[in-house]
């Protein structure tokens, strides 16, 4: 005679349930056929599953009408057919709610780097977005031509298509790519963007601007637009283990210092806005590096706390 499982505790139970709630948010149609047969082999599963469910933030707020309760009292014996066509129903009315009422997979989703830490991103249409540390970019599952730059820093090598031009949405600022690579900064507000290959079209409300190789543009706090220019060698240097400027201020270098390195790097005050032009390798990413680019900007280092702070030398040694 074959031996039956043993029966589950509540506990071994409620942990699979928890699964479930997980697994479902993103399941195909063979974790649903599984899901329906984990609920049909125990008649406790249901209702463990759906008190759990009933709790989880992600359903509370569709879950608007209570279950319809299960009686307690005895039930009449059941014969092994009904308990199994019953547990059957049940299963696949728990699927249906859960389809109606469980999200899907998101459309978008975010990619983020630690301070000191790059990534590259493939994209399906043959694009490739190379982050840079400290960084966050938000992409779009269904539609590879979008992406939206919430801070930091991306070199865009993009696949270019007339028909189906790529965009970067930053703040309420667009770029379209017109056959590009191309870099895009955003730091405290401001946004930065330098063209090494082809052409970007940078747009806001009603102004447009084209950039072609060799091309900055830098749009301050207060929306005024600063044209220059840059060898096209140099944009993204980072990805070569260098930091390169046609002509930026001093803030802007400490916090391309902060992502490089993965140091807490600030300028003070009194220099933040001195411009600089100029370059430097990244070397060894450490305290040194950001000694050696303060010198290069006429500048010292101050430590403060865990981090640096770029300022004027002492009087008399300027």
């Amino acid at each position: 005679m074959a031996e039956t499982a043993p029966r589950k505790t509540f506990e071994t139970l409620r942990d699979e349930a928890l699964g479930w709630i997980i697994r479902l948010r993103e399941g195909d149609a063979t974790d649903w056929q599984a899901f329906e047969q984990w609920m049909a082999g125990d008649p406790r599963a249901a209702d463990i599953y759906w008190d759990l469910a009933a709790d989880d933030a992600d359903v509370a707020d569709a879950l608007l009408q209570d279950r319809p309760i299960v009686p307690t009292a005895a039930q009449p014996a059941r014969t092994a057919k009904a308990m199994w066509l019953g547990g059957g129903v049940l299963a696949l009315a728990a699927s249906l709610l859960l389809l109606l009422f469980l999200p899907g997979p998101t459309v978008t989703y975010s990619v983020e780097t630690a301070p000191g830490q790059t990534r590259s991103i493939p994209l399906s249409d043959g694009s490739e977005i190379l982050l840079n540390g400290g960084s966050k970019i938000q992409l779009d599952r269904e539609n590879p031509r979008r992406a939206r730059l919430a801070d930091g820093e991306g070199r865009f090598t993009i696949a270019h298509d007339e028909t189906r031009p790529f965009i970067v949405e930053v703040g309420e600022a667009s770029l379209t790519d017109l056959g590009t690579v191309f870099s895009v900064t955003r730091q405290g507000g401001e946004l930065r963007v330098a063209v090494a290959e082809g052409a970007v079209r940078y747009s806001r409300g009603g102004i447009s601007r084209d950039l072609a190789a060799g091309d900055t543009l830098r749009i301050g706090r207060d929306g005024r637009l600063v044209a220059g220019e840059i060898e096209p060698a140099d944009v993204a240097a980072w990805a070569d283990g260098r930091l390169a400027y046609g002509s930026v201020d001093v803030a802007a270098v400490a916090a391309d210092l902060s992502r490089a390195t993965g140091l807490d790097v600030s300028a003070d005050p009194a220099v933040a806005r001195r411009p600089f032009s100029g370059g430097f390798a990244l070397g060894k990413r450490d305290a040194e590096t950001v000694r050696r680019a303060a010198s290069l900007m006429g500048l010292r280092i101050r430590a403060k706390g865990k981090g640096w702070i770029l300022e004027a030398p002492a009087s008399g040694l300027e």
